[in-house]
């Protein structure tokens, strides 16, 4: 073999040697980077399956369960991480979400608390309104009228609508996550809506029989 096939061979199995020496790197760092990835990953999961587990109790719902987990089978690893990473950060918008959700009244979330006050009011007062209806048109003194069904519709039911609303919103109108917190209970608003709903509803019935 002469010196520059020689030399030629030599130059060609050093630049064989520093490509896998490169490509042995790369792979060592990608492998690293995989594993510090891996291990975030596995952080931010211990971290978060203590916030819901935690959200749960919180909330008075069964402990979420972490077992059983569908494998996608990927195997880029890459791939993988990022969608680890996605079902993340969904899984945390959706706690979240429940802990708003927490933070809200069981009895219509969405609405103010005057707002919410003055539907439970009203729906008792007409519950209420009903039953006096009820006991007008079924008293055998219903044609001469009576003074105790009158004060029955007139006072002591609206006393018992109020009394409804009261409780109602006393347990659904707190939230779930404050189970100490006091709810507003708007009384003035509420006995206001009860008391002169039962009269106008009344008169609105007694005029409208009247032109019968």
């Amino acid at each position: 073999m002469r010196w520059s096939e020689y030399a030629d061979a030599a130059r060609g199995l050093a630049a064989i040697r520093a490509e896998e020496g490169a490509r042995r790197a790369a792979v060592g760092k990608r492998t690293a980077d995989g594993r510090a990835a891996v291990e975030q990953l596995r952080q931010r999961l211990t971290a978060q399956r203590d916030y819901l587990a935690g959200l749960a109790t919180r909330l008075g719902e069964p402990p979420p369960s972490f077992e059983g987990v569908a494998r996608a089978g990927l195997t880029d690893v890459d791939e993988a991480l990022r969608r680890a990473w996605q079902a993340v950060e969904q899984a945390d918008v959706e706690a979240r979400r429940a802990e708003d959700r927490g933070n809200q009244p069981a009895l219509l979330p969405g609405m103010s608390t005057t707002g919410r006050n003055v539907l439970v009011y009203a729906a008792a007062t007409f519950v209420a309104w009903l039953v006096s209806l009820g006991l007008y048109v079924f008293s055998p003194d219903a044609g001469t009228g009576s003074v105790g069904l009158l004060a029955w519709s007139l006072c002591g039911l609206p006393a018992v609508a109020f009394f409804a609303g009261y409780t109602t919103i006393a347990v659904f109108g707190r939230p779930r996550l404050r189970p100490g917190a006091t709810a507003s209970h708007s009384v003035r608003l509420g006995g206001l809506i009860c008391f002169v709903g039962m009269w106008a509803g009344w008169v609105l019935f007694l005029a409208a029989t009247s032109l019968l």
